[in-house]
């Protein structure tokens, strides 16, 4: 029987999902090209949906409740809900995201992101996410991050679904370069994924300040001592997302697959003080903030067309404007001891004594550690004197 409560949807399908709608019983992933294929153990959406009620509705509505209570700051009851809308919004390489409208009977209505997991690739990293989240979120009140509500995993015939609830951007839309016949190759343009299906083409220079904000974000969550950043992160993932307000944008980052150091940790204070000193500890920090920005300034300009085309960089433009992100982010940070130059000045004067062929060998360095083969990086190989060249332009 039916729940009341609860209402289904896919984008591009008008109506409700249910059980008299043809969607009901296609495979999750899509319909399979065979005909013979067997789709009794495949995760259907009608599996996606049931278990998404079912963890919505465990304990209670328990982590519902804290979604809503975190927005409205006050105690939501059951009887206070008019319906529950979940609406299965994309199909990622991890995830398969669905935005969950909750409708109250005072006409309010809040948004959360319901990230699902049910293939092994997805299982394996949901609950590190969910935990990444909510950790950076304790360190980090900057809410340039999504807060999450909890988490939990769902039993079906067809294997095991893990979910988590998270705040949904409201009126944020996933960007990538896109194409049309009439566009020039190189003068590639953004595009924004409205809500409604339709793309809103944004021409350069206008859209460099959204990966400046990029830049920011990522900068704002590295720990110079610890070398503890967020990574991996790309734009063909779709993991930052943007609003248009006005001439500018707000910039979120919607996932954070991992947190930790790339290399060794900064030596703690008790081994310091045998060091020659504090000049050892600060140049090992600077050349830990230099590798951090030498590979932001590489995969900020990686993306692929419309999202799931060819991969390609952003026009080289964007680099002065990734280095401004990354110093406005760099500036709210503090080098150990007493100095009278900001943390942003001092990384200036540093990066500047590097010549061209410096610069190329520590990106090599950084391109190196890439998947060889992953496709972007024979792309970001083949330009990577380029890019080292455009680099020495701005400091």
């Amino acid at each position: 029987m039916t729940d009341p409560l609860f209402r289904y949807h896919v984008p591009g399908y008008s109506g409700f999902v249910d059980s008299a709608s043809f969607l009901w019983n296609t495979p999750l992933a899509g319909k399979s090209d065979s005909s013979s294929v067997d789709i009794s153990s495949q995760f259907l959406i009608k599996d996606y949906f049931e278990s998404a009620k079912i963890f919505i509705q465990q304990y209670d509505y328990k982590i519902l409740k804290t979604g809503l209570k975190f927005n409205l700051k006050q105690d939501i009851f059951l009887s206070d809900i008019c319906h529950i809308d979940i609406s299965l919004e994309k199909h990622g390489a991890f995830y398969h995201p669905a935005k969950v409208s909750v409708e109250l009977n005072n006409g309010r209505s809040l948004f959360f992101v319901l990230n699902t997991a049910v293939s092994e690739a997805g299982l394996a990293i949901i609950e590190n996410e969910y935990n990444t989240l909510s950790r950076l979120n304790k360190k980090h009140s900057n809410a340039l991050i999504p807060q999450v509500f909890g988490m939990g995993k769902v039993n079906t015939e067809k294997g095991c679904a893990a979910f988590f609830l998270a705040e949904w951007f409201n009126d944020f839309h996933e960007f990538h370069v896109t194409s049309s016949a009439t566009d020039s190759f190189n003068e590639k343009k953004i595009g924004l994924w409205e809500s409604n299906g339709a793309i809103s083409k944004i021409s350069s220079p206008d859209y460099f300040i959204i990966y400046e904000k990029a830049s920011e974000i990522l900068t704002e969550f590295y720990n110079p001592e610890s070398f503890e950043q967020i990574f991996p992160w790309h734009h063909a993932a779709g993991d930052f997302v943007v609003k248009k307000t006005g001439r500018s944008f707000d910039v979120r980052l919607i996932t954070v697959r991992n947190y930790g150091a790339l290399f060794g940790a900064v030596p703690d204070s008790e081994e310091t003080e045998s060091m020659e000193k504090e000049h050892e500890l600060i140049e090992l920090i600077l050349h830990g903030l230099l590798f951090f920005y030498l590979n932001l300034s590489v995969r900020m300009r990686i993306d692929r067309i419309d999202g799931t085309g060819d991969y390609c960089l952003i026009d080289s433009r964007v680099i002065s404007f990734v280095l401004k992100g990354f110093l406005r982010g760099l500036s709210k940070k503090r080098l150990p001891g007493e100095t009278k130059k900001n943390i942003a000045e001092i990384f200036l004067e540093f990066a500047g004594q590097f010549s061209f062929d410096e610069l190329y060998e520590m990106l090599v360095m950084v391109v190196d550690s890439y998947n060889k083969n992953a496709p972007e990086t024979a792309l970001v190989k083949e330009n990577l004197s380029e890019h080292s060249k455009l680099l020495l332009n701005f400091y």
